[in-house]
């Protein structure tokens, strides 16, 4: 194929003349090219303008293939023809191929020569840019992601694509601040963002992407009524000179790829709580019981709020802070931290209420209970067979028999003896989760811990393993987030870096006695006493008396009081130990601290086997 033949192939040219097209042909040179060869650079003046007679030409921007051409062809005429006007893609031998070659002087004296060939260019330049055009709205309806354009500003300009609205909930979007619509409400979060971003357009010899890492890769914001999980990825928009000239952000929605993995945690936390409950399925039940106790007292005291009835209401509040202690312990036994974070909530709002400010408490009603479902959850996942056994008596085939024998026989204290001993638990299995809880907790606070059980157990009724249960926690975590130094301080006291917690179990015909040690810094009672004096609303009278009596260790288990520095999650309120003294004073036992600065703490507690305690579990 000819030089002119290649010509009329030109779209462009259909309407010229043989002449016309015999006078550009004679100043086109055909050259062979190897695959590979590269005929234009991206962003270089074009030396030549180029037209494939035969074989394969591949065009590619910033290294992305962005086409190939196989059919007669035009490359690089505009740059020829315009003073400074660099290509603008990098076009090279895809196959071995032929392609004719025009000198930038010849391609300008032909311009010169025949006016016609501007209209040509012009009408190739339009048909480029109308398939350009048509390409982008294609890409844009078909990717997930949308497109916006930032200035110097981190202003949205007018280029911005439909998904942007759809996820940014807004229209219009140009003129509007990017870093104010993702950190809505969050002034400090918006200076620190623009601080970032305006050093992508500054030399500051820190790699763009390391910037962008700074920036926002994922934002949850409100867009028409409706919470949306966005991705969003940055990427530069250079000068000719490789100066930033302004940002393109990619926004991809995420939402439901988010919301399948907040369900995914769900279900694999429900499923760590069920097999803890296997562990400890008679604690488990406790702790259901103990939520029921928590929710209808909590809305009991909000109800008596929306009554008026604040004054009248300080000994319930009391009361359920207790038990809302003893929950936020009890439910971490079993990973249920919605429940954890829950309770303390409603702990904070009702030290609002001592204040006289009760306006948050049926809110934190609502969240509590929401929280709570998710231990009802995974009730609903237990067998029916154990829940069945929790919830009653089973008897085992020989021990019905006795029990009929027994009631046969008109011997009611014996048939008494038979149910008491199928409804009892080991004593022991108060504390059966307590190596995994302690590693749990001093793991949280950057603490090691370990627990020893020791001592023969025995058999304690359902009722009084499901009061203690629930509280026994609260020497756990006090032992561990106060009691328990951390390891350096523990090397530098020529103390073991784990610490120490033995528990000691031991029952007789008419008691139960525990004794709960640690070995770590103990307590200044003289401090305690003093801080405990200078706390307002303390009765200064009692403490004198604990003094006198010789038991000045009794101020640590005042209502309220606490020799804690600040308050956590664990503890810190003044009403774990409270908590404790108060159940056990109801069973009808008595606690006992022993304490030594330095060297550790010691609670013992003794209650009759024979408690009982109905109107609390």
């Amino acid at each position: 194929m000819s030089a002119v033949d290649t010509l009329k192939n030109l779209a462009i040219m259909l309407d010229w003349t043989l002449e016309e097209r015999l006078m550009l042909a004679a100043k086109m040179v055909e050259v062979e090219v190897a695959e590979g060869d590269v005929l234009l650079t991206e962003n270089q003046p074009a030396e030549a303008a180029y037209i494939l007679k035969q074989g394969r030409l591949k065009i590619t921007n910033r290294g992305e293939i962005v086409g190939q051409v196989d059919t007669v062809a035009c490359f690089g005429e505009i740059s020829c023809l315009l003073p400074d006007t660099p290509v603008s893609a990098t076009v090279l031998a895809a196959a071995p191929s032929v392609v004719y070659r025009i000198s930038r002087h010849d391609m300008v004296d032909a311009a010169q020569r025949m006016p016609k060939l501007w209209r040509s260019l012009f009408m190739q330049i339009s048909e480029r840019l109308k398939r350009v055009n048509k390409r982008l709205v294609e890409v844009l309806a078909h990717s997930p992601q949308g497109f916006l354009k930032l200035d110097r500003d981190a202003l949205i300009t007018n280029e911005y694509s439909t998904k942007c609205v759809q996820y940014l909930g807004r229209e219009p979007l140009a003129g509007q601040s990017l870093p104010e619509i993702l950190n809505a409400g969050r002034p400090s979060d918006v200076a620190s963002w623009q601080s970032v971003f305006s050093m992508v357009f500054d030399d500051v010899g820190v790699p763009l992407s390391d910037l962008f890492d700074l920036l926002t890769p994922e934002a949850r914001i409100e867009a028409f009524g409706e919470l949306r999980d966005l991705r969003l990825a940055f990427h530069p928009i250079y000068e000719v000179d490789g100066s930033v000239s302004a940002v393109d952000v990619g926004i991809e929605d995420i939402t439901r790829q988010r919301e399948l993995e907040r369900e995914e945690e769900v279900r694999h936390g429900r499923q760590a709580t069920l097999g803890k409950v296997y562990q400890n399925p008679d604690s488990f039940f406790s702790l259901l019981r103990l939520i029921d106790d928590v929710e209808s007292r909590a809305a009991a005291l909000c109800e008596g709020l929306a009554g008026g009835a604040l004054a009248s209401l300080r000994s319930d509040s009391d009361e359920l802070m207790r038990q809302l202690h003893s929950l936020k312990g009890f439910s971490g036994v079993f990973g249920l931290s919605a429940v954890q974070r829950a309770c303390h909530e409603f702990e904070t709002g009702l030290h609002e209420l001592a204040a006289g400010n009760a306006a948050v408490l049926p809110a934190l009603l609502d969240g509590l209970r929401a929280a709570c479902g998710e231990a009802r959850v995974v009730r609903e996942m237990i067998d029916p067979s154990l829940m069945q056994r929790l919830e009653g008596v089973v008897l085992l085939p020989q021990a019905l028999d006795d029990l009929k024998s027994a009631l046969v026989a008109g011997d009611v204290v014996r048939a008494a003896a038979i149910v008491e001993a199928a409804e009892s638990i080991d004593a022991r299995q108060l504390f059966t989760c307590w190596p995994v809880q302690a590693d749990r907790i001093a793991l949280q606070i950057g603490k090691s811990a370990d627990v020893e059980v020791r001592g023969g157990g025995g058999p304690i009724s359902k009722t009084l393993f499901m009061a203690l249960d629930r509280v026994l926690v609260h020497a756990l975590n006090n032992a561990i987030d106060h009691g328990i130094e951390d390891p350096e301080t523990r090397i530098c006291a020529e103390k073991p870096e784990q610490g120490q917690i033995s528990v000691l179990v031991e029952t007789s015909p008419d008691s139960l006695r525990l004794e709960i040690s640690d070995d770590g810094r103990g307590v200044d009672l003289e401090a305690a006493l003093a801080k405990a004096r200078q706390k307002p609303g303390f009765d200064a009278s009692l403490i004198d008396r604990y003094v006198a009596d010789g038991e000045p260790w009794r101020v640590l288990l005042m209502p309220g009081f606490s020799a804690a520095q600040a308050v956590s999650g664990i503890s810190g309120r003044g009403v774990g130990l409270d908590a404790l003294n108060a159940m056990v004073s109801r069973l009808g036992g008595l606690v006992e601290i022993d304490t030594t600065p330095g060297a550790g703490l010691t609670v013992r507690l003794e209650v009759p086997r024979s408690a009982r305690l109905p109107d609390a579990v």
